[in-house]
């Protein structure tokens, strides 16, 4: 009996250890994807909008520097407004850096959703910031190199789009620590 229990563990640690390193190879591949091809930002084709109002003037998007914030239709619109005070501190580093540096929040409307309440349940966070809305799906069709998996809809864009950062500076001190860096090299301060 001894005797296959040894292989038995052998095979059942090698088997784990594979699926663990799986598991980082799918990570890193799909960080691999996104930095491929420069992100578009379909502005034009989404709804911005602040405490209410439609913004038609947009100096934020000529940052050199933008933390895409993106929420599809999937994730719960009104779980995700109730964290919004949380990057209160980023929307204070963004004006340290005075348009060189911007937030773009971008949400996928559900369907039947209308613009005018999801801007209504954002306005209600009171972190007064643009934000996008994406009635047609126009960012997701634009870069079809964004993975689905929720972890990599926060990232750091240079002044040509590229993907340099993925990763929450909410919930990981090391991402927030490589985003303050980037943009204290890119941008100074």
């Amino acid at each position: 009996m001894k005797n296959y229990i040894i292989p038995f563990l052998l095979s059942f640690s090698m088997f784990l250890y594979t699926g663990c390193k799986s598991d980082q190879d799918k990570i890193e591949d799909d960080i691999k994807e996104m930095k491929s091809d420069p992100f578009v930002i379909p502005y034009s084709k989404m709804s911005c909008w602040i405490n209410d109002s439609i913004q038609t003037k947009r100096p934020w998007e000529n940052a050199k520097m933008k933390l895409v914030v993106y929420t599809d239709s999937t994730k719960c619109s009104e779980c995700t407004f109730k964290n919004m005070y949380m990057w209160e501190d980023f929307v204070k580093l963004e004006k340290q850096y005075s348009n060189k540096f911007n937030i773009v929040y971008i949400f996928q409307a559900k369907i039947g959703m209308h613009d005018k309440d999801l801007a209504s349940s954002f306005n209600m966070t009171e972190l007064n910031h643009p934000m996008y809305i994406d009635s047609k799906s126009e960012f997701s069709k634009a870069n079809p190199q964004l993975p689905q998996e929720s972890i990599f809809h926060i990232f750091l864009l240079d002044e040509n789009n590229n993907v340099i950062l993925v990763g929450n500076p909410l919930f990981n001190p090391k991402i927030e620590k490589m985003l303050r860096k980037y943009l204290q090299e890119k941008l100074g301060k």
